[in-house]
């Protein structure tokens, strides 16, 4: 009778110690750290570049007939003594097609007022509106001479006013519904 022949055992890899967390984050800094730096300088050059020229110090007035009530005239003085949102869009703006549901959400419970730049009539605008939900008091400024008060280069332009009608923040382009009331907060 013949032995049995012995297999082999496995013989065990050597182990690698799994590397930790702060080794990794320090790798994946030193990868995408640079980057992500360049993208941030890019993202507030450009927010710098739109802004320039854009008012600060004492609101310019804001006056209008409303695109929703054409007999009724809306103002920025109307608001005077609550942070109040001056929010400049046009209805050819993408991005201000997205940020629009945002400051109607907010004019519900916040004295906003909205400029529609080069976008038509009034009865043009309302029914842009009316097609999109949107009910925020709005004026039109079909030659743009309102948004030239206000320095406004780029769609869509916010500008935070405080009780005194002073301008505390400005902002242009994507604003969360969030941010929006967060800046009126700030602006009390």
């Amino acid at each position: 009778m013949a032995s049995p022949t012995p297999t082999p055992t496995p013989q065990a890899e050597p182990t690698r110690p799994a590397p930790d967390r702060a080794a990794r984050l320090r790798r994946t800094l030193r990868s995408w750290g640079p980057q992500l730096l360049f993208l941030v300088v890019v993202f507030l050059g450009l927010r710098a570049y739109q802004l320039r020229g854009a008012a600060e110090g004492e609101a310019p007035p804001v006056v209008g007939r409303s695109v929703h009530a054409p007999d009724q005239w809306l103002t920025l003085a109307q608001h005077r003594g609550q942070p109040t949102l001056v929010y400049f869009w046009a209805t050819w703006c993408g991005v201000c097609n997205v940020v629009d549901p945002n400051v109607d959400a907010v004019a519900a419970d916040h004295p906003v007022l909205t400029v529609a730049v080069s976008s038509g009539g009034e009865e043009e605008v309302a029914g842009w509106m009316r097609e999109r939900g949107l009910s925020m008091p709005t004026v039109t400024d079909p030659e743009g001479r309102i948004a030239r008060s206000f320095g406004v280069r780029a769609f869509p332009t916010s500008f935070f006013v405080d009780a005194e009608g002073q301008i505390t923040a400005r902002e242009v382009g994507y604003t969360s519904t969030l941010g929006l009331r967060g800046r009126l907060w700030l602006a009390r």
